[in-house]
């Protein structure tokens, strides 16, 4: 029987190669149970932040603070390389939205990078944590977040933690908590309902108001 894999690396065929090559191989040394895999192109029915990121990564081995400190200067210096080759050759996804006309498509900027934890896979659970890189970002600011990466993930995770004590029920429950690296604010936040409607809702006033100055 095949081992399952620890780390799934999909990306972007517009992505550097040399530099998705450096990072692959960064990872083939923290651990052989990986799999790489090119990424398709479709339609999509998600906002911004959850489009299918340039790069995906996905440690599918469950979460312990042990495997987070083997990760190594290696691995982290291949994210930067990664996150810098996905702003200079943006990727656009067709995604569907709506208007009061009904459906139509539009173009928007995939996220660069999306690292994803698996936090507990058990008969009860199953719970991963999300760390998105949207397109807009600073890059001087992702690469200072990639410095503190894994004291971030490390308190997010135990967050996460803590709140799945407190959770119960019979039946699997499966959840997918995801944070980004918001650019105006240069700081992490959970992608909740909440945060997500107040966040567009201020874009969008924001650009009213600029509209409204150039008129």
């Amino acid at each position: 029987m095949e081992d399952k894999p620890d780390v799934i690396l999909t990306y972007n065929p517009v992505i550097d190669q040399d530099d998705l090559k450096e990072l692959r191989e960064a990872f083939l040394r923290l651990t052989p149970n990986l799999i790489a895999q090119e990424q398709s192109q479709s339609v999509q029915n998600n906002i911004d932040w959850f489009l299918p990121a340039v790069v995906i990564i996905f440690i599918a081995k469950e979460f312990s603070s042990g495997f987070l400190q083997e990760i190594s200067a290696d691995i982290y210096q291949g994210l930067k390389k990664v996150l810098r080759s996905g702003k200079a050759k943006p990727v656009q996804w067709h995604t569907l939205s709506s208007s009061s006309e009904g459906k139509y498509v539009k173009t928007t900027l995939s996220p660069l990078l999306s690292i994803t934890f698996k936090i507990e896979s058990s008969d009860r659970r199953d719970h991963s944590v999300q760390f998105i890189f949207p397109a807009d970002v600073d890059i001087r600011d992702a690469e200072k977040a990639i410095d503190v990466f894994r004291d971030t993930v490390l308190n997010i995770v135990k967050k996460e933690q803590a709140e799945l004590k407190n959770e119960s029920g019979e039946s699997k429950h499966t959840k997918r908590s995801s944070y980004a690296f918001v650019p105006e604010l240069s700081e992490w936040k959970e992608l909740t309902p909440d945060f997500l409607y107040e966040y567009h809702s201020s874009k969008k006033k924001k650009k009213a108001k600029r509209k409204k100055k150039k008129d």
